[in-house]
C-alpha cells in the first residue's frame, strides 16, 4: 500500500498510489457519513481479497460455495482500486475548501504521512539490495512531496485552488513511474514473426483443430492466423470437457486448473509432457487433425509430417467416424460425423445421431432445414449429440444449424436491464443540491468539517 512494487507482478498489484491513499483518509475524516459506506467497502474487500488468509473468504465459501467459481478473491482488490480514487476526490475537496480537522484527525494523516517517508528513508538506506533503487527512490520521493503539500495545506500556508493540482500531478508522476516499469513493448519480429513457417504450414495443410502440449503455438499467433488450438489458457471451463480433455490428453488431472492440459508437471512447458502420448482416437473425436510439439511423439495414429525448426508437426491418422456432415451456427473449427447410418445426399432417417465436437451444454438448439426432426442430446466425451426423431424422405439436404440460446443468458439480460431501469430511477430522484443552493439555501458543504468563516470566504 505504502511502497509501489517497480517492476513487479502487475496481478499482485496492490499500490493506488501514495496521494490517493493519504487524500482518502483525509476524505473519509472530513466526510465520515458521507463515505461509510465506501470505507465499509473497502474493509470487507479488504478482508475478501485475503482468502484464505483471512476470515472472510473461507467462511463464505463455506456457506455458499459457488463462490468458489469466481476464482482468485484477491480480485476483489478491485473494489478497492474503484473505491479509493473517489474517496481522494473528497479529501482533495475538503483540503481545497480549508478544512482542519480535529487533533486526532490531523495526527491520523500526521501519522500516514510519517510512515510513508519513514518506509522510503529505511527503503533507501538499508533496504535498496532487495527492494530496488527505483522502488526506494520513489518511495522516498513521493512520500516527501505529498507530505509537503499536505502538511502546508493543513497549516494554512498553501492556497486552496493550488492543493488539488498539485496532489493530482504528484499522483499522476507515481503511477506513471510505476507503470514505466511494468509494460514492455514487442514488436511482431518478437510473438509472430518466428511462428509464420508454422502457422502457414498448418494453414496450407488444411488443420481443423491442432493440439501443442508443449505451447508451441502460442494462442495469439494461432488467433492472427485463424488456426483452430485444442485446448490452452481457458479460465472457465466445463467439468465434462476437462475431463475428456485429460483422457485425450492422457495428462493427469487434479482439480482446477487455468490451462487445458494443465501445466502443473516438472520441468519447463516445452518439455514438462514429453513422452506422454495423446490418444488418437478421442482427438479424432474432437477434430484434431494436427498436433505441433516441441518434443518427439512415437505412437500409432500420429505421423510425423515435418520438422519445422525445432518443432515437430504430426498428422492424426485416424479419421472421424462416419461422414463429415455440414452445420451452421457452430464455433470455428466444430464439425460434426455421423455416426448411425444415412446417406449424404439425403435427410437423416430417425434415429440417426450426429456427433458434434462442441462441448455439451443445455441450451444448444438444431434445426433442420433438410425436413427432418432433430433434437439436441448430451454424449459420451462431453460430445453434443443431435438425433433424428423424424425423417423426410425428399429432402436434397442434410444441413443443420445449430445455436446455443440458454435460459441463464436471457435471465441474465433480464437482471441487467431491470438494474438500470432502478439505477436510472435512482439517478433521476437523487436530490438538487445545486438548485436548492441556488435558491438560497443551506449548502451541505457548510456541514462537512469546514469552520463557517473558511465556508463564508470560500463562498
Amino acid at each position: 500500500m505504502a511502497l509501489a512494487d517497480h517492476g513487479g507482478f502487475h496481478e499482485s498489484m496492490t499500490y493506488a498510489g501514495l496521494a490517493v491513499l493519504v487524500l482518502a483518509v483525509v476524505g473519509l475524516l472530513a466526510h465520515p457519513r458521507r463515505l461509510g459506506f465506501w470505507a465499509a467497502a473497502v474493509a470487507l474487500a479488504a478482508l475478501y481479497a485475503l482468502g484464505d488468509n483471512g476470515p472472510l473468504w473461507p467462511l463464505l465459501a463455506g456457506v455458499f460455495p459457488p463462490l468458489r467459481w469466481l476464482r482468485v478473491p484477491s480480485r476483489a482488490w478491485f473494489v478497492i482500486a474503484l473505491a479509493l480514487p473517489y474517496m481522494a476526490g473528497w479529501g482533495a475537496h475538503a483540503l481545497a475548501a480549508g478544512w482542519r480537522g480535529g487533533s486526532r484527525a490531523r495526527l491520523a494523516v500526521a501519522s500516514l504521512l510519517g510512515g510513508g517517508v519513514v518506509c522510503g528513508g529505511a527503503g533507501a538506506l538499508m533496504l535498496s539490495g532487495q527492494l530496488g533503487a527505483e522502488t526506494t527512490l520513489a518511495a522516498l520521493a513521493v512520500a516527501l512531496a505529498v507530505a509537503g503539500v499536505v502538511a502546508l495545506a493543513l497549516a494554512g500556508k498553501l492556497s486552496r485552488r493550488a492543493v488539488a493540482p498539485l496532489l493530482l500531478v504528484i499522483a499522476l508522476a507515481d503511477l506513471l513511474w510505476l507503470d514505466r516499469t511494468l509494460v514492455e513493448g514487442r514488436g511482431r519480429d518478437y510473438w509472430l514473426d518466428p511462428y509464420a513457417d508454422l502457422a502457414g504450414y498448418l494453414v496450407d495443410a488444411g488443420a481443423s483443430r491442432v493440439y501443442t502440449p508443449s505451447d508451441s503455438l502460442p494462442q495469439p499467433v494461432a488467433a492472427y492466423w485463424e488456426i483452430n488450438l485444442f485446448g490452452g489458457v481457458d479460465p472457465f471451463q466445463i467439468a465434462a470437457y476437462q475431463a475428456m480433455a485429460c483422457r485425450a490428453t492422457r495428462i493427469p488431472c487434479a482439480g482446477y486448473a487455468p490451462t487445458i492440459p494443465p501445466y502443473t508437471g516438472a520441468g519447463p512447458v516445452e518439455t514438462m509432457w514429453a513422452g506422454v502420448t495423446p490418444d488418437a482416437e478421442r482427438m479424432a473425436q474432437w477434430h484434431v487433425t494436427h498436433t505441433v510439439s516441441a518434443f518427439p511423439i512415437e505412437s500409432e495414429g500420429w505421423a510425423l509430417d515435418r520438422r519445422i525448426g525445432d518443432v515437430y508437426v504430426y498428422r492424426n491418422t485416424v479419421q472421424p467416424a462416419g461422414t463429415m456432415w455440414p452445420l451452421r451456427g457452430l464455433p470455428a473449427g466444430a464439425a460434426a460425423s455421423e455416426v448411425a447410418l444415412g446417406e449424404a445426399d439425403a435427410a437423416p432417417e430417425a434415429g440417426a445421431q450426429f456427433s458434434v465436437s462442441v462441448p455439451w451444454l443445455p441450451g444448444w438448439r438444431a434445426r433442420a432445414e433438410l425436413g427432418a426432426a432433430v433434437d439436441v442430446q448430451p454424449g459420451p466425451d462431453a460430445l453434443t449429440y443431435v438425433r433424428a426423431t423424424g425423417a423426410d424422405g425428399d429432402a436434397a439436404s442434410p444441413s443443420l444449424t445449430l445455436d446455443y440460446a440458454p435460459a441463464a443468458e436471457y435471465a441474465g439480460v433480464a437482471i441487467s436491464a431491470a438494474a438500470l431501469i432502478v439505477c436510472a430511477a435512482l439517478w433521476w430522484r437523487r436530490p438538487r443540491f445545486g438548485r436548492r443552493g441556488a435558491q438560497g439555501q443551506t449548502s451541505p458543504e457548510a456541514s462537512t468539517g469546514a469552520s463557517t468563516e473558511a465556508f463564508t470566504e470560500e463562498r
